[in-house]
């Protein structure tokens, strides 16, 4: 497409509606014009949604010359001017009658009135973004736990390979190891639905406080692997949680491992699960 237009840039943009957002998803840019996805990020949806009503009158949005087209003091104008953007064709990517996104060309130098390239290719630039989705949808699902949104056992098991193997470096690692104490009590006292509320409150704590870098490996077992943090940090992020969990009336032992560049993450596993042994053993002589 850039190549069919003599483009400088052909760039696709996708709409993120739930945070009123538009993201650069792909872009091709031509020999020696600097590439600009990574700046084209949560870009605020406010900014383009004049195209957008233009796309649903005219089936597309062309700027010929943002000099005499655009006011200079608007947001829209410095964007594209910081770009080296002067003209630009957006035409709409569109799914089940909504918009979705946009294909831009920034500055076309030929072909500007001939689209015909365009409409025969959306369908198989739209195919390819669904096929897209749905292998992130997959990726997601086979990662995720789906009571907590945690990663799962078998994100932390590749997880762990690629640390072991080296694939995967840090200038240091935190690893921690949660467990619930008498989850088996309240499943038998009030069944398996109270269970899974408990479960579900550990795991928005430990999402809140280490997000990604946080699992549930087992029925009651939670992990957390936090590359390049400091000692200090590490054990102060990973008490903080647990005092919290404690404040609301649920008991979690914990064990915590924390070494530097030399680490050996299967000997800190072993480590933290030791320690959070002895804090559960010491749990259950004072209770």
């Amino acid at each position: 497409v850039r190549e069919f237009f003599e483009a400088e840039r052909a760039s696709i943009f996708e709409i993120d509606y739930e945070n009123d957002v538009i993201n650069n998803s792909y872009e091709d840019v031509k020999e020696g014009v600097e590439p600009e996805i990574d700046e084209m990020q949560r870009i605020p949806f406010e900014l383009v949604s004049s195209w957008i009503e233009e796309f649903d009158k005219s089936g597309m949005f062309i700027i010929r010359d943002i000099k005499t087209e655009l006011d200079k003091d608007s947001d829209i104008y410095q964007m594209l001017y910081k770009q080296n953007i002067f003209s630009m064709v957006a035409i709409p990517l569109r799914r089940d009658e909504v918009i979705i996104g946009f294909l831009g060309i920034d500055n076309p130098a030929k072909n500007t009135d001939d689209f015909s390239l365009i409409s025969s290719m959306m369908y198989f630039l739209l195919d390819s973004i669904e096929k897209r989705e749905t292998r992130n949808m997959l990726s997601r699902l086979s990662f995720e736990d789906k009571l907590t949104g945690l990663h799962n056992r078998n994100k932390f098991s590749q997880v762990m390979d690629d640390y072991e193997s080296g694939e995967c470096t840090a200038k240091s690692i935190g690893f921690a190891y949660y467990d619930l104490n008498g989850l088996k009590r309240l499943n038998d006292k009030f069944g398996h639905k109270a269970g899974d509320l408990l479960i579900q409150k550990v795991g928005s704590h430990l999402l809140t406080a280490f997000g990604t870098n946080a699992y549930r490996i087992g029925g009651d077992e939670f992990t957390v692997i936090l590359p390049d943090v400091t000692e200090e940090t590490f054990r102060q992020m990973t008490s903080t949680v647990k005092n919290i969990m404690t404040e609301q009336g649920i008991s979690i032992s914990m064990g915590v491992s924390w070494s530097g560049e030399n680490y050996n993450i299967g000997k800190q596993m072993m480590e933290a699960d030791k320690a959070m042994y002895a804090d559960k053993k010491e749990h259950y002589i004072k209770n």
